[in-house]
């Protein structure tokens, strides 16, 4: 396990609990942290020398530091599973998942969001709104960041939509391919490379023709917080607002039960070990990981040069 923070203990709690694996190490970014890890799991705490003869690594660390780690345990011959995004640069995102196919290795980037109980009851009523002519989705989170909290450091986060690459991911799963982007970016009382609050807001050209707008915002550019995500088709809508899911038919409006949004983590690692044992199929392929990525990195491109970018495109090798 390399990592000691929310996720990385998540998935340590859901191996924990699974006979098929035993965990054996933890790598962590502070040496206090990662011994606090490895006393509460039973590990052993250390550095990269800990990948030796690893059968699989969980790499749940900040991050800047997902791509360093990936490619050590890729050349240590284990299968890996990543927290998204897989790189804050996409060319070597690009790179590692050659060299996983190339060593004939599992790379999984996680995108926990697309097997939640609110995106699979979004899913579920796509058919009924016909095809989405419009896009509006909007993430903001008012809260205030904690001193030396690295979601808030343009470093160890990355620009906005590419550390939280996971809205993107929903996006192109919901409405197909993005073709194109327009992105504005703002950090609010930026010192060095910290910053507490962002405004991050992008137009989105999809492939099927679809218009989208995408928002991101924490810390001190918001007033309040709030997640909402609507999608209109031409038959009919949906509305996402955090709490209930909504569907328009003409002048009827349904509420539906946006379903569990527990437990995530631990399905992901189910999935994954059922994958490795040849039972069942991952959720999400590296191609459309990496397409999520290659918006978010358009996005960044657009933001700095201050015009619309396309969004590369590209073919993995197979095995």
């Amino acid at each position: 396990m390399v990592g000691t923070g929310y996720a990385a203990r998540q998935r340590a709690t859901a191996l924990a609990a699974d006979p098929r694996v035993k965990i054996t190490g933890c790598i962590g970014h502070q040496p206090e942290s990662a011994h606090r890890f490895a006393a509460e799991f039973g590990l052993v705490s250390g550095g990269e020398e800990l990948l030796a003869g690893a059968d699989l690594v969980f790499v749940a660390t900040a991050n800047r530091d997902h791509a360093l780690w990936v490619r050590r345990a890729l050349l240590g011959g284990a299968h890996v599973v990543v927290e998204y995004p897989l790189a804050l640069d996409l060319t070597e995102a690009i790179a590692l998942a050659a060299l996983a196919r190339a060593h004939h290795r599992l790379l999984h980037v996680e995108h926990i969001e697309l097997i939640s109980g609110i995106h699979q009851a979004l899913v579920a009523q796509l058919e009924r709104v016909g095809p989405i002519n419009l896009v509006r989705y909007s993430n903001l989170n008012a809260r205030l960041p904690e001193p030396g909290r690295w979601t808030f450091s343009t470093a160890l986060f990355g620009f906005p939509l590419v550390g939280a690459v996971s809205r993107l991911g929903r996006l192109v799963d919901l409405v197909g391919p993005i073709r194109s982007v327009f992105c504005q970016n703002r950090y609010f009382d930026l010192s060095g490379d910290n910053y507490r609050g962002c405004l991050c807001a992008a137009q989105l050209a999809f492939e099927s023709g679809a218009t989208g707008q995408i928002v991101y915002a924490k810390g001190s550019a918001c007033a309040r917080s709030e997640t909402q995500l609507e999608l209109t088709g031409s038959q009919g809508g949906l509305l996402h607002d955090g709490r209930q899911l909504l569907v328009f038919e003409g002048e009827r409006t349904r509420s539906l039960e946006p379903g569990e949004r527990r437990g995530l983590f631990a399905r992901d690692t189910a999935i994954v070990l059922d994958y490795l044992e040849g039972r069942g199929e991952l959720y999400v392929t590296l191609e459309r990981s990496l397409h999520a990525l290659a918006v978010a990195s358009a996005c960044e491109q657009s933001a700095v040069g201050g015009a619309r970018v396309s969004v590369e495109t590209f073919t993995l090798a197979p095995a």
